[in-house]
C-alpha cells in the first residue's frame, strides 16, 4: 500500500525521520531552562541540578502549583525552537502531499502546540492531566477547511505506558456524523464527543512511535488521548495545517488571556487613571 493510499483508507500515515534530531533536542533544551526560570521566579523551593531530570523538576513543580505545566506548554509552544519544528522539510512536503496541494503554496497553521500531561488521576482535572475521549477534530477547526494534523512526542518514546494516541484507522468517513454535542462540557475540547458505543465498531490502535517520528492524520480520523500510566512527563507537538487554496478557508482571529496582570490593569497601576478602574481585578 502507497503512502497516499495508506493516508485514504486508514486516515493517518506515520513519517519517519520526520524531525532533524538537533531540533528536538533544541527544544528540550528550551524547556528545561524554562522549568529553571519558572522555578526561580516563583520561588518555588525546587532543587534543580545535573542531578535532576527535567520530568523530576516538572513533577515537583507541578506538586506545587498545577498551573504551572500551563506555564510552561503556552511558554514553549511560542519559542523560536518550536517554531523550527513547525518547518522540518518532511513533514511540510508529506502534508502538501496529502493535501494534493502545489508546493508552491503555503501552508496556513493553527493550533500548533506542545501538550504537557502529567501522569494520570482519574481525580485530577487540571489541564495538565485532562484526558481527551473518543472524539474527530472536525469541529475544532476552521469549517469546511481542508486540512492535516499532526502528533509526535518531544521529551520521551510515546509508548503504551506513557500513553500514545490512540486512533480509530478508516473511521473518518462516519466521524462527521456520529458526533455529539454538548454546551455545558467544562472543557472545549470536550464539547464534541463520540460515544464508546461508536468506537468500539472500528479497532483502535495505539500509535507507539519513537521520538523523531511523527503521525499525520485526517482531522475526521476518531482518536483520543492515551492514558499516562508512567512517572514521566508526556511532551508532545501537535498542530493543524490547512491548505488555503480553499474556497471555504478564512484565517482566524486569536484572543489573548493574560494569566497574571493585564494591560488595562498595569495601565491603571501606572497612572490611576479612574476610566481603566472597571477593567482591574478581572484577570483570567
Amino acid at each position: 500500500m502507497s503512502f497516499l493510499q495508506q493516508f485514504q483508507q486508514q486516515g493517518y500515515v506515520i513519517i519517519d525521520n520526520a524531525f532533524d534530531s538537533k531540533d528536538i533536542k533544541a527544544v528540550q533544551d528550551a524547556l528545561r531552562k524554562l522549568v529553571i526560570i519558572l522555578n526561580k521566579h516563583e520561588g518555588t523551593p525546587v532543587k534543580i541540578d545535573d542531578t535532576v531530570s527535567t520530568d523530576a523538576a516538572m513533577l515537583a513543580l507541578r506538586e506545587k502549583n498545577p498551573q504551572y505545566l500551563v506555564h510552561l506548554l503556552r511558554t514553549l509552544s511560542r519559542t523560536p525552537e518550536f517554531f523550527r519544528l513547525n518547518l522540518q522539510p518532511n513533514i511540510m512536503q508529506s502534508i502538501k502531499t496529502l493535501l494534493n496541494m502545489s508546493a508552491d503554496i503555503p501552508l496556513y497553521a493553527t493550533n500548533n502546540g506542545i501538550l504537557l500531561s502529567a501522569p494520570y488521576a482519574d481525580d485530577d482535572k487540571h489541564p495538565s492531566n485532562i484526558h481527551l475521549p473518543w472524539h474527530s477534530d472536525l469541529f475544532h477547526n476552521i469549517p469546511k477547511s481542508q486540512c492535516i494534523q499532526i502528533w509526535a512526542p518531544i521529551l520521551h518514546d510515546a509508548s503504551d505506558e506513557i500513553g500514545a494516541i490512540v486512533v480509530c484507522p478508516g473511521s473518518q468517513n462516519e466521524a462527521p456524523n456520529i458526533q455529539k454535542f454538548d454546551p455545558d462540557a467544562d472543557l472545549f475540547f470536550h464539547r464534541y464527543t463520540i460515544s464508546d458505543a461508536n468506537a468500539s465498531r472500528f479497532s483502535q490502535v495505539p500509535l507507539t512511535i519513537k521520538l523523531g517520528q511523527c503521525v499525520i492524520f485526517n482531522s475526521n480520523i476518531i482518536h483520543r488521548s492515551g492514558y499516562n500510566r508512567s512517572n514521566k512527563i508526556r511532551c508532545t507537538m501537535v498542530g493543524v495545517f490547512h491548505n488555503p487554496d480553499n474556497q471555504h478557508f478564512a484565517p482566524v482571529s486569536v484572543n489573548y488571556n493574560f494569566l497574571k496582570q493585564t494591560p488595562e490593569e498595569y495601565y491603571y497601576e501606572l497612572t490611576q487613571d479612574p476610566k481603566a478602574l472597571p477593567y482591574v481585578n478581572k484577570t483570567q
